[in-house]
């Protein structure tokens, strides 16, 4: 199918990074012409800049600094004479899980620059430069996360930045480009857990992978180039010339509860092979929690970071067996089945192991 994208500018944030580089390689595909930005991996670019086949240039910029944001466009202007698409990409994910009431201003500070105020100031200038040129269409495409859908617990910062810029910046946007380009557009795509360099710390743990799947229609973490087609459609008027100020979620049907029971699997990743629960399944998390959710009535805590979203953690209230010799007792408290009290489902350690009183899970 033809995009109609063929000599069309795309500049793309990030570009040295999974989603980025998967999007450089689609754009080219499509006859695209190509401003590559990065910022410290410019070896990668320049690896990848040798297999393209199209018109590209790689640029370098602080995104978090004003004057290297207008310099990043003036010189993309110089080269192309315009440039008709955005695709704002690039953002940081801080590994460390950290509670809000644990994180540092600066720590805030920091993800707010990195993932809210460069994309604001890209987008800026994008609309500086279309004020200047007046095409007759431009596209910009945010890259936002599940984390703005689910919210990720341990990444408040993460979550609010990245809520910020696919929620009130797109719609916002879609707004104000159409008074300098009436045919101008503005989406999101929210990536969920995606195979990306930024990602590869959590998939490294199959019990993470395991416990996410869970949460997903389909039970596979994405791939940048699932990211990246969607990235080329919202960006291409002819397949999208009428759609603007939506969020479109790429996260294989993903949701804030279990839509599977018992492990995961997904293709090229390994499942969790380690203790389970001997009664109902369920893989060991933490020894203060318990074990996994396999539970079809326990919710999970759900998000993502461009290609990352959180492990599902179950909400917790202590009981008053809790310091007794039998360990711990730990209720799930959106699980309807404890409200009655007795007969309620209790983890307790056996054995160094958590195991459940619930019944196991029938088969159909």
């Amino acid at each position: 199918m033809d995009t109609g994208l063929r000599d069309r500018v795309v500049l793309i944030t990030g570009a040295s990074g999974g989603i980025g580089t998967a999007c450089a390689r689609q754009f080219d595909r499509e006859g695209a012409r190509l401003v590559l930005h990065g910022h410290r991996n410019l070896g990668s670019l320049q690896t990848l800049q040798e297999e393209l086949t199209g018109e590209n240039v790689i640029l370098s910029a602080d995104l978090t600094e004003e004057e290297e944001v207008d310099h990043l466009f003036r010189k993309a202007l110089d080269r192309f004479r315009r440039v008709d698409v955005l695709v704002a990409n690039a953002g940081i994910w801080p590994e460390d899980d950290e509670p809000i009431h644990r994180m540092s201003l600066e720590r805030w500070r920091s993800t707010l620059d990195a993932d809210l105020t460069s994309v604001f100031l890209c987008a800026r200038a994008f609309l500086r430069t279309l004020e200047r040129t007046r095409p007759e269409t431009a596209a910009v495409v945010i890259v936002g996360s599940t984390a703005a859908v689910f919210g990720e617990e341990g990444h408040a910062d993460y979550a609010a930045a990245k809520a910020a810029i696919t929620y009130g910046l797109t719609r916002t946007l879609k707004n104000e480009i159409v008074r300098i380009v009436p045919h101008g557009r503005v989406n999101a795509v929210c990536p969920g857990w995606t195979m990306t360099p930024m990602s590869a710390a959590g998939l490294e743990d199959p019990a993470i992978v395991t416990r996410v799947l869970q949460t997903r229609a389909h039970k596979r973490v994405a791939r940048p180039e699932d990211v990246a087609s969607a990235i080329v459609f919202l960006s291409s008027d002819r397949l999208a010339g009428h759609i603007t100020g939506e969020i479109l979620t790429v996260a294989g049907g993903m949701e804030g509860r279990l839509l599977h029971r018992g492990e995961g699997s997904m293709k090229n990743m390994v499942p969790y092979r380690g203790p389970v629960c001997t009664n109902c399944g369920g893989a060991p998390r933490h020894p203060t929690w318990g074990h996994g959710p396999p539970h079809p009535a326990r919710g999970t805590g759900s998000g993502g970071v461009g290609g990352r979203s959180p492990s599902p953690r179950p909400q917790v209230r202590r009981g008053p067996h809790d310091l007794g010799s039998g360990g711990p007792v730990l209720r799930d408290v959106r699980d309807p089945r404890l409200r009655g009290g007795a007969g309620s489902p209790e983890l307790r350690p056996l054995q160094g192991l958590p195991v459940c009183d619930a019944p196991p899970p029938r088969t159909p």
